[in-house]
């Protein structure tokens, strides 16, 4: 008996999420791109969201490289690359009812870029994790001291590409955009939400291309209904009605 169709615009994204995400990692691995591993799958895939650990947000009175070590402390991420940079993700689902009938639609999603601050930083992580909390803040004053100028630097190419629905403004504050560095309000329209395997891509793209290019060249090795997926869609990302508005298509915005 042949499984029931999925519908396109409603059913689609959980399962192709879901695959993307192992395929991905598959491909990282095979690579040796990964640093240190990811989750196991029942941890990455819930019922109702696809993430890594729960990411939690920025304390922008403290200084990038020691946000960056919490993090890793946390282990609050889904990759850390072989540079040591963090990417998270986060897609978040809900049930509506579309004709009668229950649909888990994508809700929410934040997909994040996270450059490791400076070259040593992970030499410390045990000095850190084993002394006193007056021998980490000395540390910390160390570390801090010592890379000002790389914690801003790394601090400015923070990525995270966001859509949701809360706080949306047309043109203003749009629903699938990009942030370009941590402290500030940039915000670029996106016209489209990649998938894991794409916002990778975009990251050797801009800062590994040796890496990118092996990246882009290896098969993907999908199963066939992730395939006939893929062949729908003219362009990559996941497949969302009226993500930008016509007014926002006429301003700059990034096409993925």
């Amino acid at each position: 008996m042949s499984k029931k169709p999925i519908d396109y615009h409603v059913d689609e994204h959980y399962p192709l999420i879901k695959e993307d995400l192992i395929r991905t990692t598959d491909r990282l691995r095979k690579l040796k791109f990964i640093y240190l591993g990811v989750l196991p799958e029942e941890q990455l895939c819930k019922p109702t969201e696809i993430s890594s650990k729960k990411n939690r947000g920025f304390d922008k009175n403290q200084p990038y490289v020691y946000k960056y070590v919490k993090k890793c402390e946390n282990k609050e991420f889904l990759y850390l690359l072989n540079e040591k940079d963090i990417v998270q993700c986060y897609y978040k689902f809900k049930d509506e009812n579309v004709g009668g009938k229950k649909h888990r639609v994508l809700d929410s999603a934040s997909l994040v870029y996270i450059p490791c601050p400076h070259p040593d930083v992970h030499d410390l992580r045990e000095d850190l994790s084993a002394g006193d909390i007056a021998f980490q803040e000395e540390i910390y004053s160390d570390i801090i001291e010592d890379s000002y100028q790389d914690d801003f630097e790394y601090s400015s190419n923070y990525m995270r590409l966001d859509y949701t629905t809360a706080g949306y403004k047309n043109i203003k504050h749009s629903k699938c955009h990009l942030h370009i560095g941590l402290n500030n309000d940039f915000r670029l329209s996106v016209d489209t939400l990649p998938l894991v395997s794409e916002f990778i891509e975009l990251i050797l793209y801009l800062f590994y291309q040796e890496e990118w290019e092996k990246f882009i060249k290896q098969p993907h090795s999908h199963s066939a209904e992730y395939e006939n997926i893929i062949d729908k869609r003219k362009k990559g990302g996941l497949s969302i009605d009226n993500l930008l508005t016509e007014q926002e298509l006429l301003y700059t915005h990034l096409k993925l």
